[in-house]
């Protein structure tokens, strides 16, 4: 009974229910609204006020030897000691440094340009109306200033400098010419948006070229798509567009020029290295041909085979010299009379029978050779 009573007063407790959250809801449904409400106008200040990001990605294709790529360019390369070129490789040479400053200099990056709307502040990256060049291109110059077309000049001012104060330096300048400002000597160059951007007031900054590298290389992202493939994917994050795009087709081009340049360098350490040993070599081969023939010599030995082909055509020459000598001896001949007593052909010698050699008895002995014309 006791057990009974105490199971019967814990299900007394209070109880919620679905229709209790319900009620509890419409009864306090202004501040659900106003919190909907609320966090609708913070995202779209967030949206109105914040520049999208936009994001680019590119895949390069790496010929490795280990997954199948050609090996006929590397074939010295382990003899040399310069190692092949693996895809684990090439996605750190790809977010090196050494190619980032590159791409960095190749589109001045460490200049930015920008004006400020009624909203938000926009990149003018590839729409500036002038461009300024920096004379002196020092890598750690640092600051901003300001730049407006005003008809044919353009009125530069407002400049800021880290660690400097108060700096009220001004001046108009025609585009093309050269000034001395607190930032070095500087040059505008007109560019085809001059005429639709010329009343925006344009804000330059430089940076330093440390900082510059430093903070693509954190925006660059270089993946392997797959491990049994030689594909890297390249994936760029920028607030413009055409600057992402920008940068990855710098990274691959630096990355194409500087693979070309290694092949170049490694055919020209195998041509170096294959001379010197033909040269060597040949060396070699001068020298050991010569202790041959000197010990030949010394020693009497001579080829066989060498000098039986030596004999051989020394008979055949004099056979061909006798054959012409019999024929100039044959065709002499043919000048003069020859009878019936002379052999023919006779060798070259006129053989003539002496007086009273026929047969005995006979009576023509002696009528050839007492002849007036015999």
């Amino acid at each position: 009974m006791i057990e009974n009573t105490e199971n019967n007063i814990e299900n007394k407790g209070p109880r919620f229910t679905l229709y209790d959250i319900l009620r509890m809801i419409l009864s306090n449904w202004y501040w659900f609204a106003l919190s909907i409400v609320l966090c609708m106008l913070c995202a779209w200040l967030y949206l109105r006020y914040t520049s999208p990001i936009y994001q680019r990605s590119a895949t390069v294709l790496v010929k490795d030897s280990r997954k199948g790529g050609s090996a006929e360019v590397t074939a010295f390369s382990d003899i040399m000691g310069l190692g092949r070129r693996s895809v684990d490789n090439e996605v750190h040479i790809l977010q090196s440094r050494r190619l980032m400053e590159q791409v960095v200099n190749k589109y001045d990056l460490r200049t930015q340009y920008a004006t400020k709307g009624r909203i938000r502040t926009r990149d003018m990256y590839g729409y500036a109306p002038l461009l300024v060049k920096f004379v002196d291109n020092n890598p750690h110059t640092k600051g901003r200033f300001k730049y407006q077309i005003k008809g044919n000049h353009v009125v530069i001012d407002s400049f800021e400098i880290p660690l400097v104060d108060n700096l009220t330096f001004s001046a108009s300048v025609l585009p093309g010419d050269t000034i001395a400002t607190p930032l070095g000597k500087i040059v505008f160059v007109p560019t085809p948006y001059i005429e639709r951007c010329a009343d925006y007031e344009i804000y330059v900054s430089r940076h330093t070229l440390n900082n510059t590298v430093d903070a693509y290389c954190k925006r660059l992202n270089c993946t392997i798509t797959d491990k049994m493939a030689s594909v890297i994917a390249i994936t760029m994050t920028d607030i413009v567009a055409k600057r992402a795009e920008d940068v990855i087709n710098g990274v691959i081009e630096a990355y194409n020029e500087d693979a070309i340049e290694d092949k170049r360098t490694i055919s020209n350490i195998t041509k170096e290295f294959i001379d010197e040993r033909l040269v060597l070599l040949s060396e070699e081969l001068n020298l050991a041909d010569s202790d041959i023939a000197t010990y030949k010599k010394h020693n009497q030995l001579y080829n066989l085979q060498s000098q039986a082909m030596l004999g051989a055509q020394e008979i055949q020459e004099l056979k061909r010299q006798e054959l012409s000598i019999e024929g100039h001896i044959e065709m002499a001949g043919y000048d003069k009379i020859h009878y019936i007593n002379t052999m023919y052909p006779w060798g070259g010698y006129a053989f003539r029978r002496p007086a009273f050699t026929g047969h005995p008895g006979s009576k023509l002995e002696g009528s050839f050779s007492e002849a007036e014309f015999n």
